[in-house]
Parts: C-alpha cells; structure tokens; sequence
C-alpha cells in the first residue's frame, strides 16, 4: 500500500525517475526530459514578458538572464547551506 506521507510519496517518486532515467542513452533522455525543459523555457519566457509586448529576441535575451539569476541565487543558496553545516553560519544575507 502507498504511503501517505507527502515526504515519503515524492522520495519514492525521485526513485521511481530516476531508475527509469539511469537506463536510457543520450537521446532517449533527451527525448523524455524535452516537455519539461520546454516548460521551464516557456515559465521563463512568461515570467519577463507576461504580456508579449517584447520583440522575440529582447524576451528570448532576458529569459535567459532569469534563468541564469535562478541558478545563481540555487548557488548561492547551496553555499550557504554547505557552509552552514560546516558550522560557518555567519555567511551573510540569505538569497531570497
């Protein structure tokens, strides 16, 4: 029977991809991971231009630079953590 538990449903779910995903080549993980790289490009895309009044190239140009801003503030987030755990708390503001 599944859990119920929301913590243990997701990590059985994490599981579940990922054992399916270690048996694929290059191009079939590419194919299976497609719809959700589009989905990620097309969230970034909204989120710079909600309303289309950018030129294509001007939304493309920032959606990158809001992706790049997200995965620098992951980064400095996993500094933090890791410097955290490291007992070195004091490593300033948190990304927010």
């Amino acid at each position: 029977m599944a859990s119920t538990d929301p913590e243990i449903r997701r990590l059985s779910a994490e599981i579940a991809v990922n054992t399916q995903l270690k048996q694929l080549d290059g191009a079939g993980l590419i194919a299976r991971t497609a719809p959700a790289r589009r989905a990620r490009w097309a969230k970034y895309l909204h989120q710079v231009d909600p309303t289309g009044a950018m030129s294509p190239e001007d939304r493309e140009r920032a959606a990158k630079y809001a992706l790049r801003e997200d995965m620098a503030r992951l980064s400095l987030l996993a500094v933090q953590a890791r410097r955290e755990l490291a007992g070195l708390a004091d490593v300033g503001e948190r990304a927010s």
